[in-house]
């Protein structure tokens, strides 16, 4: 089973949504959380939205026993009674499945120049 737990914290205008999501099965899964509120601001790194989210969904995969914990922000003030977040699609992921990870890679690396070398180097 997923499970998902979501706590909200109101911040001068914004409110701050921290989500945790917890894989109890045997098996890796794909999981998609979606935001319920209007706007969703997802975190950002360096200027650019973390790998895991597109648009309101936030998706990565999970190993077994496995608990991952996201955040995100909206102007939207969020009453008790509202669910900020749900599970859109949890599913076993297959060993190639691994969302965002092209992504994460690119975005995790450093700027890179040839050496001096390479351009040195008679043809």
């Amino acid at each position: 089973m997923i499970t998902l737990e979501a706590t909200t914290k109101r911040v001068g205008e914004m409110t701050l949504i921290r989500v945790t999501v917890t894989n109890t099965l045997g098996t890796a899964q794909l999981v998609t959380v979606e935001s319920t509120v209007e706007p969703t601001w997802p975190p950002k790194h360096r200027g650019s939205v973390r790998p895991e989210w597109e648009k309101n969904r936030w998706q990565a995969r999970l190993e077994p026993e496995e608990t991952r914990a996201f955040g995100f922000g909206t102007s939207q003030e969020i009453s008790s009674e509202t669910t900020p977040v749900v599970i859109e699609d949890a599913r076993r992921a297959t060993d190639e499945e691994s969302p965002g990870d092209t992504r994460a890679v690119v975005s995790s690396l450093e700027s890179w120049e040839p050496s001096s070398e390479v351009f040195s180097r008679s043809l």
